[in-house]
């Protein structure tokens, strides 16, 4: 039966008496059947309380990872604002370089320098055509020897274009910062 509050009424009849159906009064007996422990209404308290606390519990882990990330984020933009204000003072420009797409990103360009929005480059030729024509074969040689043969490091001084069409020494410096599959570079920096 399920819990709740009932009501057991009988009749009596005297075994001699049963043909004529003369039968005693009613009598009551009020019975009260309680729920099982589990679904008490002290039960369902203690469930609201732990989901409560569980929920309480979780919303602090994940307030407490979002604060390491925030921090984390933070000391990340500290670092990138470091960073810059070293290459500003500095007046060096830190680039990369994708060989696979051709394209080459620039952290603090130096705004003398003309820089050709739509060129990509594709192969040493391609890269090498932003030097002065006298310049060319010494930069593609040192280019050569890091992609191609593997030195540990690039490095080589010449002549780029300024926006006044003058030309304007620089040295770039550079290493291999990614390889593909069969170890050959892909990106440069």
């Amino acid at each position: 039966l399920p819990s709740g509050n009932y009501t057991l009424q009988v009749r009596a009849q005297l075994l001699s008496q049963l043909s004529n159906q003369n039968f005693g009064p009613i009598r009551s007996l009020k019975v009260t059947i309680t729920p099982p422990l589990w679904r008490s209404n002290m039960a369902y308290l203690a469930y609201a309380t732990l989901v409560s606390l569980l929920l309480l519990l979780i919303f602090r882990w994940r307030q407490r990872a979002w604060a390491a990330q925030n921090a984390q984020l933070e000391r990340l933009a500290q670092s990138e604002m470091s960073l810059k204000n070293a290459l500003w003072g500095s007046r060096d420009e830190l680039w990369a370089l994708d060989l696979r797409s051709g394209s080459m990103e620039s952290v603090n360009p130096l705004p003398q320098l003309l820089r050709l929005r739509t060129f990509k480059l594709r192969n040493l030729d391609d890269i090498t055509a932003i030097a002065h024509p006298d310049d060319r074969e010494r930069l593609r040689l040192a280019l050569h020897a890091h992609i191609v043969e593997g030195t540990d490091y690039y490095e080589a001084a010449f002549r780029m274009r300024t926006n006044d069409k003058d030309w304007a020494w620089v040295m770039s410096r550079g290493r291999t910062i990614l390889l593909d599959e069969a170890g050959k570079a892909v990106k440069l920096a």
